[in-house]
Order: structure tokens, then sequence, then C-alpha cells
């Protein structure tokens, strides 16, 4: 059961004021009754209460004339025991709930418990979250190509081995001919060195490296979101699971208000109708139970999906009460949170690796310019037999240049095409960092909202409490009505659901505000930020 302790107010009346004593429970009472349309009847006339008489139609004020019905009721009979309407029919709808309890019991099987709490769930992400493991990879291939550029400037060594063997006749003299059986071996090593003088490949292994750096920091951001995201789902996970416990205190609540009006109608106090209200009351407050288990059952699928866990695992959290886990100081002014944010959100270095690179790109294109040059060396044998190979060397050299590729053009468009993608780079960091700071306020903005209704909420919920506690008292000394109890428990069952909610809004909020700050980690989220981490922040680095 979700319960939480707060001082409330009290009211300024006292209970000998609100119920009246019962010395005064036999006296007559009096009230005031006003004609709608009557000259002759005095305004404001004091009457005492008399039975009830014989009332006619033409004995009724009335403000202007209205059409009668062709057919009148006769006023000793009841219209509701005349001609009774079956709403609704208990042992069909039993038998319904059992069958429905029925195909639900075996249609849902967990085959297997796992008890979970905020540090499991980080570490689970962090060990086997699917976007973070394709990340992880995908920064192990820009290492690879940052090495494979690298490995460009290197020379390039092979060895070749040609053998041929010549059968036919060679002539000699005249038409003279002999039969010739010949045999050929030709092995050769090869070295050939291909250089750059305008640092093409120094500059296509620079670019490969910021993007193996952005690689690894894009990492880091699939951590933090992904760690954000198991964060909300479990805080959503524990509020969905104190919002069933709060369903069944509900229905525990209908159940007795039901008991006591069947109590009363055999006691010849209460009514039908308050009967079949209560029982309303309860059908509907079952509902809400479905609806939450519903929600539990929801927020447990998407928990273990983002895990990568099995979806017939049941997730056990920690029995606790909703309470707010505050991870960022609200004490803190903005611009201390945007500058902090700006100095160390992954998206943003993610970024300025990016434009570092495509600017290594647009000098390697540049560097295309200058003629490359290609050493080229061998060694080789030819001869019929290994032992008999008479030794060949060559050494030279090729000047290749570029300078009219597609009549000189294509170089100066790459170039330019390369500087345009640098400062479309530039205008996209400078979207992010307005988003950046935008989502460090709002998710600040939010926190503080989240923390008020807190409050607020809190507060509704003793005097929903109160209010309850007070109808209860007052129907059951037969001096209320059941509808008052009936509004009094579905103010306190929405007053439950609006705290759980307000502190499920202020622990998501925090947590983004923790992801757009770029510090998201398991102690973090877990223990929080101090404030004093914020007294000195970096600069914020320029692209």
């Amino acid at each position: 059961m979700f319960s939480l302790a707060v001082a409330g107010s009290g009211f300024a009346q006292s209970p000998e004021q609100v119920y009246p004593s019962n010395s005064d429970a036999g006296k007559p009472k009096s009230l005031s009754v006003k004609p709608l349309n009557n000259a002759n009847a005095t305004k404001g006339a004091t009457v005492a209460q008399q039975p009830a008489a014989p009332v006619s139609a033409d004995s009724l004020p009335v403000a202007k004339p209205v059409e009668t019905r062709a057919e009148q009721t006769p006023q000793d009979v009841n219209p509701l025991e005349q001609a009774p309407i079956q709403y609704y029919d208990e042992q069909k709808a039993a038998e319904g709930a059992q069958l429905l309890n029925t195909v639900l019991t075996a249609s849902v099987i967990k085959v297997q418990e796992y008890p979970v709490d905020l540090q499991t769930v980080l570490k689970l992400v962090e060990a086997q979250n699917l976007p973070l493991l394709e990340n992880r990879l995908t920064a192990k291939i820009q290492s690879n190509q940052y090495y494979r550029s690298v490995a460009e400037i290197l020379p390039d060594i092979e060895g070749t081995y040609n053998q041929s063997r010549f059968q036919g006749v060679v002539q000699i003299f005249g038409s003279q001919t002999i039969p010739v059986y010949q045999t050929r071996l030709v092995p050769q090593l090869t070295a050939r060195w291909l250089i750059n003088p305008g640092g093409y490949d120094v500059f296509n292994a620079l670019a490969a490296r910021q993007r193996a750096k952005e690689a690894k920091i894009q990492v880091q951001a699939t951590t933090q979101e992904q760690m954000t995201q198991a964060a909300s789902d479990y805080f959503q996970l524990i509020a969905a699971g104190i919002q069933v416990s709060n369903a069944k205190v509900n229905i525990q609540e209908a159940q007795s208000q039901v008991a006591l009006s069947e109590a009363r109608l055999k006691a010849g106090v209460g009514t039908k109708l308050d009967l079949v209200r209560s029982k309303t009351q309860l059908l509907q407050r079952e509902q809400g139970l479905i609806s939450a288990e519903n929600t539990l059952a929801q927020a447990q699928q998407t928990l273990l999906s983002l895990l990568n866990l099995d979806p017939d695992i049941e997730l056990i959290p920690p029995q606790v009460a909703a309470q707010p886990h505050p991870l960022v100081p609200l004490t803190v002014n903005t611009e201390q949170l945007t500058a902090r944010a700006v100095a160390n959100n992954p998206n943003l270095k993610a970024v300025d690796a990016e434009i570092k690179a495509l600017g290594f790109d647009a000098k390697a294109t540049l560097s295309k310019l200058v003629p490359s040059v290609t050493l080229q060396t061998y060694i080789n044998g030819t001869g019929p037999e290994i032992d008999k190979l008479g030794l060949g060397r060559f050494g030279g050299f090729t000047l290749q240049a570029n300078l009219f590729d597609k009549l000189g053009t294509a170089i100066p468009l790459d170039y330019r095409t390369r500087r345009l993608q640098v400062q479309r780079k530039v205008l996209e960091r400078q979207q992010q960092l307005r988003d950046i700071q935008t989502q460090v306020i709002k998710a600040y903005l939010d926190s503080r909202a989240a923390a008020k209704a807190i409050f607020v909420t809190q507060n509704g919920l003793a005097e929903a409490q109160e209010a309850h506690r007070l109808a209860i008292g007052r129907f059951r000394a037969g001096l209320g009505i059941n509808v008052d109890v009936l509004n009094a428990q579905t103010a306190l069952a929405a007053a439950r659901v609006s705290v759980v909610n307000a502190i499920l809004d202020f622990n998501t909020a925090q947590v983004a505000l923790l992801n757009s700050l770029g510090e998201v980690s398991i102690e973090h989220v877990l223990n929080g930020i101090k404030p004093d981490v914020f007294t000195q922040t970096p600069p914020a680095r320029k692209p």
C-alpha cells in the first residue's frame, strides 16, 4: 500500500459544528420555500416540515405553459417498480469474468523471475544493450579503417613466379627445322612505393583518425542515452507497480462500501440505489486494476527489450514507496548548467570531431594538385632451371599529375564541395548547441514544476484521505449519504494517482537533465551530482 505522511492544515470547524448533536435529531426542522412564480405567496416565508400531500398538476407553479403528456403515471405507483429495467446481469458477468480469468491465466506464463534494482538495470544496459553493442562494433570498424589509411603510406612488396614450356620446331638453315623442348622460369620480386608530396595519404589518415574518435564518442553518447532511457523505464516500472497496489486498495475500499450498503439495506435504513451505486463503483475500481496491471505489463516488456532480456522473464523490482530521486541540484542557475552541458555533452564533441575530419578531407582533395611519384624496382631471374637462372635488375620512377582531370575542373569542384560540407557542419553544430541549451532549460523547468507538483499533490492526498474519513464517518452515523462516500473514494483514488505521477515526472525530468548535461553514468544516476561540481566549469570548446 502506498502512503505518504503529510501534515495538513486541518479543519476550522469542530466536529460539533459539522455534525448536529443527537439531542436535536427528533426535533422538527424548518426550511425556507421560495415559489417559482406565485404572486400570492409571501417571499421568504418559513413553514414547518409537514408530511407530503398529494399534489396535482394544476397546483404546481410554472413559469410558462408546457405540454402535458397524454398518459399520466399514478402518483401512488413507483415508476421503477412498475417497469423495472435490468441493466446488469450479475450471473452472466461472473461467468464472463471467470472465463476471462482462465484465458489470461493460461496465456500469460512467467517462467523466470529476475530481481532488479536501478544499479542492476544500468549494468545490464552497459553489458548487453543492442544499440550500444552495435555502436561499439562501429567504433572498431572506424579504428580499423584508420589503421588501413595509415597503411596506405607504406610501400607495396609483391612476388611473382612465371613458368612456361615451349614445344615445337625451330627453323635453322633454309627449310631445315629441328624439334625444340624449352622450359623457362621467371621468378621476380617487386617493390613499389606511391608517394604523394602534397600529403594526400597523410590527410586521409588524419581524417580517419578523427572519425574513429567520433565513433568512440558516439559510443559514450549512446551509452548515456540508453542509460537515461533505462532509468526512466525503471522509474515507470516502479510507478506502475505502486499504481497496481493503489488500485487494490481502491478495490478494498469499494468492497467495504458495498458491504456497508448491503448491511444498511438489510437493516431497512438503506436503499437499493445506494447498493447499486456502490457496486458500480466497485466495478470501476476493478477496471482500474485491470488498466494498472496492463500498464505494469507494458512497462515490464519495454524494460526487458531495452535490457535485451527474454520477454518471458518477470522483473521483480524492490518493494519501495514512491519517492523523489534527485540527481541535479535545482539551486544551480541555468547559466552554470548550460556551460557544463556545452563542455561535456558527447554529441557536441562528436560534431567537433566530424568538422575536423571534413577539414582534413578538404586538404586531401587540394593536395591532388601536387604530382604523385611512384618508385619501382624489381629483381628477377630467367632460365630453364632454378640453378641456371640469369639475374636481372630494374629501378625507375613515374611522375603523374591530375591537373587536367575533367579539363581541370574536378579538383577545384571537389575542394569546394568539401569546404561547403564543413560550413554545413558548423551550422549543424550551432543548431545542436541551441538544442542542448534548450534541453537543459526545459529539463530544469520540468524538474522544478514536478517538485512543486509533488508538494501540492501530497497535500491534496492528505486532504482527500481526511475527506474520505469524514464521509465514511457521517455515512455510518446516518448523517451522510452514499454519494458523498463514493465521491470521496473517487477523489482519494485520483489523489493517489496524482502523487505517483508527480514523483514519476520529477524523476524522469531529473534523468533528462542529467543526460542533457552529458553526465550520465552509473555513479551519477545512483547518487546524483554534487553542487560544488558547477562552481568551476571548464570553458566551452570551439570547433
